[in-house]
């Protein structure tokens, strides 16, 4: 079958004429006259850069552009289907690929919200002394304060009596202190059942 590349190759040869020449004189980088000799369109970064080089090359060869421009478009167009064509072939190889790896983030992202959760079921409540701030006081006070913070939905106790924390989570209890140590637990209880003690010490001295 007669291309546009074979037709001006043949012109070419007959006038005796070489690339080099040819690149010379037309400014045409011979990669891209080679390109149009073998018909490899992928070389041109568009159509119309590519007809605009064969109308020069056939008009150096003295070829009208009414004679060679059919040739080209019919070939240009079969470049373009073949293309298009290996475009859609790519598209579906990668279509299951892109699935498998939805798949698999979707697989990673519920196993890690489903742990998340569990952590979140199964890990005791947080429970944080304010006062007094460290577990060991002395003092000639006849009473302390204990203040502290729990999260939502826990149950405080100190000594086993329940205290009830305000919207915010807060809790405080003034406690009675008799002579010598002076042992409070509190204990925050979660909506899961998992309990926090912390164990404070508070010695009353001699006034």
């Amino acid at each position: 079958m007669i291309t546009v590349g074979s037709l001006l190759k043949k012109r070419r040869l007959e006038k005796g004429v070489d690339l080099d020449e040819i690149e010379k004189e037309l400014r045409i980088r011979k990669k891209y006259l080679q390109a149009v000799e073998k018909n490899d369109w992928g070389k041109f970064v568009s159509r119309v850069y590519a007809e605009g080089i064969v109308k020069s090359y056939a008009k150096f060869l003295g070829i009208p552009k009414e004679k060679i421009l059919p040739y080209f478009r019919r070939d240009f167009e079969k470049y373009e289907g073949v293309k298009f064509r290996k475009k859609i072939e790519v598209e579906k190889l990668s279509y299951p690929k892109a699935m498998r790896l939805i798949l698999i983030l979707s697989f990673l992202f519920l196993s890690l919200f489903f742990s998340w959760q569990i952590y979140l079921y199964l890990k005791p409540p947080k429970l944080t002394v304010l006062s007094p701030s460290n577990t060991d006081v002395k003092t000639r006070k006849k009473s302390f304060l204990i203040k502290g913070k729990v999260e939502r939905d826990v149950e405080v106790k100190i000594n086993g009596e329940t205290i009830l924390p305000n919207k915010d989570g807060y809790f405080e209890r003034k406690v009675s202190l008799f002579k010598g140590r002076n042992i409070f637990v509190i204990e925050a209880k979660g909506p899961n059942g998992r309990k926090t003690k912390k164990r404070i010490v508070i010695e009353k001295l001699t006034p």
